[in-house]
């Protein structure tokens, strides 16, 4: 993962994998490059702050999960308002070692309604100096105001990258999208309209991705601002799931043109 700048990094990011182990490595990324202190790619993997992210054993990421109450004794079944109203406590303290602190909650769909409420003021209002991660295997479990002040990066088991040639298009659509320009974007999507369900699954992923990754790396990229590459960001992801609902395409495509 080439990620530039922390300072360009998402104040939070909502990681989405079926797999746990993706879930975590791109945690892990994440956590590294806001720390990383190294020059040019971050994270480096070679600088103290990711060698100890890496290790788990950095003093400024702190991991929240579901709480066992005693060794060996299941899980409970959810992360308490307890469990937020503590990080967000802890969220006040500055950094111990690095220039910022990260924040990772682990199965975070199993936050209760009110953690997932607690949670939202921080989400809005964060300290300059932290990065939180929610790491969910259905951001859909997720309440729709948590998830919108979110960067979403979704991660297959294999974590293919998306494919070259709906990057192209995915490219154009948000070139439309920075004209502002309603025709334009009317264009940009009748282009697509022989697209099927399938191939208009891929050109969103490639469209997200590149929204993700604008707000990550490349914030300047397509003359889009970063509220609206965030906007832009969670109305693939909804179109996504319309149409993984069978939503027809012309009608998601009828959704992207007035966006």
């Amino acid at each position: 993962m080439d990620l530039q700048s922390a300072r360009r990094l998402p104040h939070a990011a909502l990681v989405e994998s079926p797999d746990e182990g993706a879930r975590r490595d791109l945690a892990l990324e994440l956590a590294a490059a806001a720390l990383c202190e190294g020059a040019g790619e971050k994270p480096c993997r070679r600088c103290r702050h990711c060698r100890k992210v890496f290790l788990g054993i950095h003093p400024d990421v702190t991991v929240v999960a579901r709480e066992e109450p005693r060794p060996s004794a299941p899980k409970h079944r959810e992360i308490t308002v307890g469990q937020i109203r503590a990080l967000i406590a802890a969220s006040a303290v500055l950094p111990n070692e690095a220039e910022r602190r990260v924040f990772i909650i682990e199965e975070a769909e199993t936050m209760n309604r009110s953690a997932q409420n607690a949670l939202l003021k921080l989400l809005e209002e964060p300290p300059a100096w932290i990065t939180l991660i929610l790491c969910t295997e259905n951001a859909l479990e997720l309440l729709p105001t948590v998830r919108s002040r979110c960067v979403s990066l979704r991660k297959n088991a294999a974590g293919p990258a998306p494919d070259a040639e709906y990057t192209v298009f995915a490219r154009e659509l948000l070139k439309a999208y920075a004209s502002r320009d309603a025709l334009t974007i009317s264009r940009a999507c009748a282009l697509r309209e022989n697209l099927d369900g399938q191939a208009l699954a891929a050109l969103l992923a490639a469209a997200r991705f590149l929204t993700a990754e604008a707000l990550c790396v490349r914030e300047e990229d397509f003359g889009l601002k970063r509220a609206e590459l965030l906007r832009l960001n969670t109305e693939f992801n909804r179109a996504e799931t319309y149409l993984r609902a069978n939503v027809s395409v012309k009608h998601v495509l009828g959704m992207l043109s007035a966006l």
